[in-house]
């Protein structure tokens, strides 16, 4: 059986910091460090995230950056019970709904990932709603599973423009759900003990 998992190493958040840092060329927490320049100097993290679109304009690596308030939330450095370590970040656009991702150390890199479930986006189009390059795909099936009460209404539209302006209000009240993003994590991610 083959086994599709991505690899994740142990890493201190010490020692991840220091790989942010020297990328980046700042001190995470100084006055010049911009989190979305974490992805904007990496190729690999780019490449990793080519699988949904999003713009890095808002780019959290820091609970209490965020809104985010819930105290079981991903954001931040974490470690799972499994022994996996990562940084949970959200990003997105002013105009998209942000979306949930992880940094991870692979043992020779630093890498993206972003997980399927509990994460809000986009399943047809890959991409954050609300993202410019998503006007012809809409997902009205992840829709349905996200607002079961408007089933009737997504079922009256075809057209994406019409549709999403009726629905921006619906996200302000949508949130991650921390546990699936992290059972999707777990799933996708297998994590080595070995320095």
């Amino acid at each position: 059986m083959v086994n599709n998992k991505r690899i994740s190493k142990s890493i201190t958040k010490k020692n991840i910091f220091k790989m942010i840092e020297k990328m980046v060329g700042e001190e995470i927490g100084s006055e010049d460090f911009c989190p979305n320049d974490i992805v904007s100097v990496s190729r690999q993290l780019r490449e990793d995230l080519q699988g949904v679109r999003f713009d890095i304009e808002n780019f959290f690596i820091d609970k209490s950056d965020c809104g985010y308030e819930e105290q079981t939330n991903l954001i931040g450095f974490q470690t799972l019970e499994s022994g996996l370590t990562f940084i949970g970040c959200v990003a997105g656009g002013d105009w998209e709904h942000y979306i949930f991702l992880i940094i991870y150390f692979d043992g020779e890199d630093l890498r993206a990932y972003i997980p399927v479930e509990g994460n809000i986006f986009n399943r047809k189009g890959k991409c954050a709603y609300g993202s410019e390059g998503c006007i012809d795909d809409f997902d009205k099936s992840n829709l349905k599973e996200l607002f079961p009460t408007k089933i009737t209404e997504l079922d009256e539209f075809d057209n994406y423009e019409l549709l999403s302006n009726k629905v921006k209000h619906w996200f302000d009240n949508v949130k991650f759900d921390w546990d699936k993003l992290k059972l999707d994590i777990n799933n996708s991610l297998a994590y080595e003990n070995k320095v």
